[in-house]
């Protein structure tokens, strides 16, 4: 089993365009069984932690799977205004097995919109599909995705891969109302086409569903901390991540709507425990795992 061991490459500059291919070719070069990674914006307050968390994940799962496969990070980088980037570069775990590449996003010629919450859905699709490529151009047997403010266990990967689903994810507390989590149950071809994202509509639609969940469970929508498999991407298209800023229809809204299209199943397993690191002063915990 190979492991990888070269220096965290940092291709994140004001000049994108004419180094993606570079990065691209770097990491073509390099790719593992695992990509492990996110995007990530304006993170240098938590994006340590969040490292953290995805390399000792990554190690647990390397130390008790009978047969590892090696990972790569892939960190795509949206522009940070803060000193995410220095933290990145600083950051030293190559000892452990797990090395790295951050890949510039790059904006349309039109630049992102303004959606409902402040930012653009279209432009998180395109962030999320610029991952999901790398993904599938290098034909790695998972991706590991795990938005840059969620903080995992160091079970969650290799329960996530001993789940042996297409897709599966863990459970990721969504909001302050402890009803809300990162996964709906609905599996209708309607519902994601005009599903708008409301908090009070959520809320209602799994009342006390923390409180009851078995370990293993089908859902319609999932997100945030997900394992997509390589059995899923041959059914999945090229860019399964879509929005749309004008109706507010969500990115993962959109790659629910591909999968279901598909025929490609999302699970979550939940006996896994995630951290929502809300903002600077709140973390939120799914309330079937506060005790665990």
């Amino acid at each position: 089993i190979r492991l990888y061991t070269s220096s965290l490459t940092v291709c994140a500059q004001p000049q994108y365009t004419p180094i993606i291919s570079e990065c691209q070719e770097r990491l073509s070069t390099q790719m593992s069984g695992i990509i492990v990674g996110g995007i990530v914006k304006n993170r240098e307050w938590c994006v340590r932690r969040w490292l953290d968390s995805l390399y000792g994940s990554y190690k647990y799962y390397r130390d008790h799977s009978d047969n590892p496969l090696s990972a790569t990070i892939v960190i795509v980088e949206d522009h940070s205004t803060d000193f995410t980037i220095l933290e990145i570069t600083d950051y030293n775990r190559i000892q452990d097995g797990i090395s790295g590449t951050v890949l510039p996003a790059v904006y349309k010629e039109s630049g992102p919109h303004v959606s409902l919450r402040g930012y653009s859905f279209e432009h998180l699709a395109y962030l999320r599909n610029i991952l999901y490529k790398e993904f599938v151009a290098n034909d790695a047997d998972y991706l590991f995705s795990v938005d840059s403010d969620i903080l995992i266990a160091e079970d969650c990967l290799l329960k996530l891969i001993e789940a042996n689903k297409e897709i599966v994810a863990a459970p990721v507390r969504n909001s302050t109302n402890e009803n809300v989590l990162n996964f709906l149950l609905r599996n209708d071809h309607y519902f994601y086409q005009t599903y708008t994202r409301n908090i009070d509509t959520i809320a209602k639609i799994m009342p006390d569903y923390p409180r009851k969940m078995p370990t293993l469970f089908e859902v319609g929508l999932t997100g945030a901390c997900i394992l997509i498999s390589r059995a899923a991407h041959t059914l999945l298209p090229e860019r399964p991540y879509r929005a749309d800023d004008i109706t507010h229809v969500a990115e993962d809204v959109g790659f629910a709507d591909a999968c279901y299209t598909a025929g490609v199943k999302q699970w979550i397993r939940s006996d896994i425990k995630t951290i929502h690191l809300y903002d600077k002063n709140t973390k939120l915990i799914p309330v079937h795992m506060e005790n665990a």
